[in-house]
């Protein structure tokens, strides 16, 4: 009996070392591409982060205020409008003196009339719009969805996700090789 195992025992001894020296290998393989793997994503990661290092530098230089250019255009205006006022008033005053010596009384009470009258239809005009507007007002306030209903009507939407989800990663986790952890 003991001629008949010496021979298995090294076979099996032999078979062994292979399979020992095959899994150093794939284990040596396995950490090398896991290396590559990860000096790849923090050279990605690197040039992601200087390019958005550079996008907000761009952003920051476009978002400064020209204010010596502001200062320029508000001091041309500001001369310009004097120069355009100052004509203006002084025949705004000259109309205003001519007026002022032909208006009679008789025509100022006749002014104040027709102004009262418009005043009035302008009131009732104002009132008609304003109970329009109630009105439009009043009807929103009823097609409005109260926020309850919205935030059970969300939570539901939120359970039913979440159901779904439960059933996908039930139905991959068997086919991975490595089981994924939820955060």
């Amino acid at each position: 009996m003991s001629d008949n195992s010496s021979p298995d025992r090294g076979d099996i001894h032999s078979r062994v070392t292979v399979v020992e020296r095959d899994l150093n290998r794939l284990s040596e393989t396995m950490s090398r591409e896991f290396a590559d793997v990860r000096k790849d994503g923090e050279g990605r990661h690197l040039d992601l982060k200087g390019m958005i290092q550079g996008l907000a530098a761009t952003q920051a230089e476009r978002a400064k205020v020209p204010w010596q250019a502001i200062g320029v255009v508000v001091g041309i205006l500001v001369g310009a409008g004097g120069l355009l006022y100052t004509p203006v008033k002084e025949r705004q005053s000259e109309m205003q003196e001519q007026i002022h010596d032909r208006v009679t009384r008789n025509e100022f009470l006749t002014t104040l009339t027709s102004i009262g009258a418009r005043r009035d239809d302008a009131q009732r005009t104002m009132e008609g719009r304003v109970g329009r507007v109630e009105q439009d007002v009043d009807h929103l306030t009823n097609a409005v969805v109260p926020r309850g209903e919205l935030e059970t009507h969300w939570a539901d939407q939120r359970d039913r996700d979440s159901a779904f989800q439960r059933e996908l990663d039930a139905l991959v986790r068997p086919q991975l090789p490595y089981q994924p952890t939820r955060h």
